[in-house]
Order: C-alpha cells, then sequence, then structure tokens
C-alpha cells in the first residue's frame, strides 16, 4: 500500500513538474525544456534525445522549465524569454543581462504594453516618470520611501490602485448607464410639455422636471411629493399622459 502511494505521488509530481511551452498557434509541446539566447532572437528547445523542437521566441507565448514561467519579451531591438517573478497589471520580470549567465536583471511590464528596465542609476526619476499615475506612489518614490529593494510593496501598490481604479470606473459607468435610463423619459416629457400652449402649471411643471433630473444626475433619491406634484400640475393635459407615465414607471424602478 505504501510503495503505491509512494508510486503514484511519483507520478503525480511527474506530471507536474514536466516542462512544456505554449506556441502563439495554441498548441502544447511537452518534454525537456532549454532556452538559449542569441543575438537578438533568443530560441527554446523541447523535446527527448532526438526528438526536439527548435522554436524561435517569435513563435512561442509561454514556456514552463523547472516550475518557473517565461514569456518573450521585446527589449531594446531584442527578443527574450524573460522569468515572470510577479505577475499582475504591472508585472515583474528577471532578464540575463549582457555577459551573465543568470537572471540578475529586472524589468517592469503593464498589461497596457508600456514597459521599463529597473535601473540602478536614476531610480527616481525613471520609476516616477513610469509610475507616475499613481500619485501615493509617486510620492514614496520620489521621496526615498521605497527605493530598487522595495519592488514587491511597488507593484503591490500599484496594482492596487489600479484595481481600485478599475471598479470605480465600472460603478461610474454603470450609474452614469442607470442615470441616463430615468433621464431620457423625463427628457422626453419635458419636449412634450414645452410644444404644448401655455396652461397654468406649464412652468411649475418644467422646473419640477429640471429639479427631478437634478437630484438623478447627483446620485440623490427622488422623493415622492417631486412626482406627486408632477402628476398634479400635468394632471388633465392629455397629450402629456403617455409620456408621463413612462417618467413614473422608470422612477420607480
Amino acid at each position: 500500500m505504501k510503495w503505491t502511494l509512494l508510486l503514484l505521488c511519483c507520478l503525480c509530481f511527474s506530471a507536474y513538474s514536466q516542462d512544456y511551452l505554449v506556441m502563439n498557434t495554441g498548441d502544447t509541446l511537452r518534454g525537456k525544456v532549454k532556452i538559449m539566447s542569441y543575438d537578438q532572437l533568443d530560441r527554446v528547445q523541447v523535446g527527448e534525445k532526438k526528438n526536439k523542437t527548435t522554436l524561435t521566441a517569435r513563435q512561442v507565448k509561454t514556456v514552463f522549465a523547472d516550475g518557473e514561467t517565461y514569456h518573450p519579451q521585446q527589449s531594446n531591438h531584442s527578443i527574450r524569454f524573460m522569468k515572470l517573478l510577479k505577475p499582475g497589471y504591472l508585472s515583474l520580470y528577471a532578464f540575463k543581462e549582457e555577459n551573465q549567465n543568470f537572471y540578475g536583471g529586472r524589468y517592469l511590464i503593464k498589461k497596457d504594453g508600456t514597459k521599463t528596465e529597473v535601473p540602478n542609476l536614476a531610480f527616481k526619476k525613471i520609476l516616477t516618470d513610469f509610475l507616475g499615475d499613481c500619485p501615493e506612489l509617486r510620492e514614496k518614490i520620489k521621496s526615498g520611501q521605497y527605493g530598487r529593494n522595495d519592488l514587491d510593496q511597488i507593484i503591490d501598490t500599484y496594482n492596487s490602485y489600479i484595481e481600485n481604479n478599475t471598479v470605480m470606473r465600472k460603478e461610474t459607468v454603470v450609474f452614469a448607464q442607470k442615470s441616463a435610463q430615468k433621464v431620457e423619459p423625463l427628457e422626453k416629457l419635458k419636449k412634450t410639455i414645452q410644444s404644448q400652449n401655455d396652461f397654468d402649471s406649464k412652468k411649475d411643471a418644467l422646473d419640477l422636471i429640471d429639479d427631478i433630473i437634478a437630484k438623478i444626475n447627483g446620485g440623490q433619491p427622488v422623493p415622492n411629493y417631486l412626482v406627486d406634484g408632477l402628476q398634479k400640475y400635468l394632471a388633465g393635459i392629455e397629450a402629456t399622459k403617455e409620456d408621463l407615465e413612462k417618467v413614473t414607471t422608470s422612477l420607480k424602478e
């Protein structure tokens, strides 16, 4: 029983740890992976013994080798397989610096495609420019509170800022859409009233509609007395009946 469990564990570990790569076509190739650096275009070899395939960094989307993930990234005029250290909207990658055999360089890449190498010199200037859309982070880097050794905190702060702003933008869009749905029938009713011959409560009705629209656009609830007042002002004005019903229905939703 113990040997069976041990064998199953070994098989599971083997399947989990097996190297593979995903091509731009979506095809997956499995086998021992070897990343090879060239002058301007990295290559990757995958397979076992004589059954090996060599691909360029232009042909590959992702490489998984020895438990690490690599993506091809353009740097200057070269395309290199960079090691993913920290994923997110702002991701941290490691790369091999010139004449080095280890991944000692650091690269920051945003999902919008903008990127920068993490410098040793001029760190404050380059990072405040690159991440300047986050005011809190900009000030912490500028003041020296965050330096090159604080990349984890810098990335977490920036990604949190982007996530919160994205949520706020989505909420703003939803609010604007809901407001527009309520304002549209009010604007239509307003035009209908304006097209009618003068009647005693015409100006009061138009002023009341403007008050209701202002409350909707300001995110405030519309009190029932305003709706009741509008219905009272337009009582007996047959031409506004249909539009008024649409307004009251919309405001109840």
